[in-house]
C-alpha cells in the first residue's frame, strides 16, 4: 500500500506496487496490451494495486475508453495518386541534392550560408572605421586649445596628478617635479595682469 509520501509502504510482510510505478505499467495493462503480459509477474502486482487504488483504476478505465473510441474510426484509404506523387518528389529532390553534391565537389559552387555575408559586412565597416580612426591625419589645431598645455593635459589635470604623486613615496621623482613646474608656471601667468 502507498504511503502519503509517494513510497511503498510494507503491508502483511510484502511490498504493494505505488502510484508512481503502476503509471508506467497502465498504459502495458491496458486494451491490446493487456494479451502479452498475463505470465508477467509485475502485471499481478498492477491488478493488486489497481484493486487498492480508485485513481489509477480511473486512469486505466480512462485509457481504456480512449482507446476504443479511436480504434471505433474508420480508416481512410489515401488518395489514388498519394503514394506516387509523393515518391516523385522525394526523387526529384534527391537528385537535385546530388547535383548540388557534385556541383560543389567539382569546385564550381561554394556554398555560403546567408550570415556569412552579414559577418563580412560588419567585418569590412569595421576595418573601414579603425582605418579612418587611425590614419587620419593629425591637425595641431584640434588638440591644443586654450587652457591646455603643449601635451594636450590640461592644467588641472595636471595639478591634481602633482597632487596624488605627492602622496605616493614611489611616484616617479622626474615626472613630479615637472608637473609642480607647470603647475606653478600657470599660476604665475594667471595671477600676472
Amino acid at each position: 500500500m502507498e504511503g502519503k509520501d509517494g513510497k511503498e509502504v510494507e503491508e502483511w510482510g510484502e511490498k504493494m506496487m505505488n502510484c508512481r510505478r503502476s503509471k508506467k505499467l497502465i498504459v502495458k495493462y491496458s486494451g491490446s496490451l493487456r494479451d502479452g503480459l498475463k505470465e508477467d509477474k509485475k502485471l499481478a502486482e498492477l491488478e493488486e494495486h489497481l484493486s487498492v487504488c480508485s485513481e489509477c483504476h480511473r486512469k486505466l478505465v480512462s485509457l481504456e475508453r480512449t482507446e476504443r473510441l479511436l480504434f471505433a474510426i474508420p480508416l481512410k484509404e489515401p488518395p489514388d495518386g498519394l503514394w506516387d506523387g509523393l515518391k516523385t518528389r522525394i526523387v526529384a529532390e534527391e537528385a537535385a541534392s546530388e547535383d548540388r553534391r557534385r556541383k560543389v565537389k567539382d569546385g564550381r559552387i561554394l556554398p555560403i550560408p546567408r550570415y556569412s555575408f552579414v559577418a563580412i559586412a560588419a567585418s569590412a565597416i569595421l576595418l573601414i572605421s579603425i582605418g579612418f580612426f587611425f590614419l587620419r591625419p593629425f591637425s595641431s589645431q584640434e588638440s591644443i586649445s586654450p587652457g591646455t598645455t603643449s601635451d594636450g593635459l590640461s592644467s588641472i589635470y595636471v595639478e591634481q596628478h602633482a597632487l596624488r604623486a605627492w602622496r605616493d613615496p614611489l611616484a616617479d621623482r622626474a615626472r613630479l617635479g615637472w608637473s609642480v613646474q607647470l603647475t606653478i608656471e600657470d599660476t604665475e601667468r594667471l595671477a600676472s595682469p
